[in-house]
């Protein structure tokens, strides 16, 4: 809304403003938002661990196993873009689009934001440099975009990287595409026009994915502010590791709750051991920055951009169970399932229940079926989250006269 004004305030003709005016009455109304703007996080931000007790608010930790999502999905995640940013040029799109509310697990950013996405049975705890390491079996995770893409072929039971889907042009399944620009620009010498260059970019990405009939899902680790000036620490608190928008300090540290917030629940899967985070109640910064931050507790930072957007190419029909073949053995293969919704397989022979089990994506079937006739039928019913999706009549094949004497078993 203020950058709509602007650009009116810019384009108008009114002759009693001369551009010193113009000016100096611009630069009053953007302290003016920015202080509001202030306010209002310290308001809202002082409530956080309510936004993610609300049942119409996914985590990112839960996402991608609580959302939804059509097998062909391209999913982006773009490091540092901002709800309102993604909006605005959502809105100006003829996409139809799902927009999901979306609030990252903890209010600043962290080295947990973006793999928060991914985490199962892994934990993230302070190392003995204070950083928060992403760990398994007691092992550091060093090759992290490789282990983010291998957690979501478990969590979907197929993904590739987008460079590879740009060459794999039969591909159907789950894509993910990691694009770091936006916060590689931020904390450079970026202005709004590069910024706006680079979510074009995003958009193109996309277009392309849509256009090749995949449902695309947008998201982000974290947003970003503009912030005006640092923040001024205070001598005498005992600093174990200090980020733009966050302290690693003693558990028993006593610090003014008017500025530091150390009381925000952290995630089940991260550990701090005898240490606590405390955030900044501001939208200023630790340290000194360039003209964007991360937003650390501040709505920007925290309300991430969350749209499913949908292809208007009919996607081709779906095909749970592949590969039917029914001589000795009745042999199939389930495809197109995610491993983390409750997929539970029934097989009916002539009628009667012969197999009720759970499977996963990709499992492979060869049921040895005896005291069946030639004619003998066989029903195999796949239901996802107690909703039948397919059933798939089969009939036993006649076996040839070489395979019927050498069928002893």
């Amino acid at each position: 809304i203020l950058a709509e004004f602007f650009e009116n305030f810019a384009l108008s003709t009114d002759k009693d403003l001369n551009d010193i005016s113009r000016s100096i009455l611009k630069e009053n109304m953007d302290n003016a938002y920015f202080d509001s703007l202030k306010k209002m996080n310290y308001y809202l931000i002082n409530d956080f661990p309510s936004f993610t007790n609300k049942e119409e608010v996914y985590t990112q930790n839960n996402l991608f196993r609580d959302l939804e999502l059509s097998p062909n999905t391209l999913i982006i995640i773009s490091d540092a873009m901002t709800y309102n940013l993604a909006y605005e040029f959502i809105r100006n799109k003829d996409y139809t689009y799902d927009d999901y509310n979306l609030i990252s697990d903890l209010p600043s950013e962290t080295e947990v934001c973006y793999n928060s996405y991914f985490i199962t049975d892994e934990i993230v705890q302070l190392d003995d440099k204070n950083r928060l390491s992403l760990e398994k079996d007691g092992k550091d995770i060093t090759y992290v975009r490789k282990w983010r893409l291998e957690k979501l072929k478990e969590i979907f039971g197929t993904a590739i990287d987008f460079d590879d889907f740009k060459t794999d042009k039969d591909y159907k399944g789950i894509v993910l595409w990691q694009h770091d620009e936006i916060d590689k620009a931020i904390h450079g010498s970026c202005d709004n026009k590069r910024l706006r260059i680079l979510t074009e970019e995003v958009f193109q990405t996309i277009d392309y994915g849509l256009e090749r009939g995949f449902n695309i899902l947008l998201l982000s680790d974290h947003g970003h502010i503009p912030v005006s000036k640092k923040f001024i620490l205070f001598d005498d608190i005992n600093i174990n590791k200090k980020k733009d928008r966050y302290l690693v300090v003693n558990k028993d540290e006593n610090l003014e709750k008017s500025i530091y917030l150390d009381n925000i629940p952290l995630p089940s899967y991260v550990d701090v051991g005898d240490k606590k985070l405390a955030f900044i109640n501001s939208v200023n910064s630790l340290k000194e920055c360039g003209k964007y931050t991360h937003g650390g507790l501040s709505l920007q930072e925290c309300i991430l951009p969350c749209f499913y957007i949908k292809s208007n190419k009919s996607q081709e029909n779906l095909e749970y169970i592949v590969d039917i073949e029914w001589t000795n053995k009745l042999k199939f293969t389930i495809t197109n399932i995610k491993n983390t919704d409750e997929n539970i397989l029934d097989v009916l022979v002539n009628n009667k229940l012969f197999l009720n089990q759970e499977v996963k994506n990709g499992e492979k079937k060869a049921l040895m079926i005896i005291e069946t006739g030639e004619n003998s039928e066989c029903l195999i019913i796949l239901s996802i989250n107690d909703k039948e999706v397919v059933r798939e009549y089969v009939k036993k094949k006649n076996l040839r006269k070489i395979d019927s004497d050498m069928n002893i078993f």
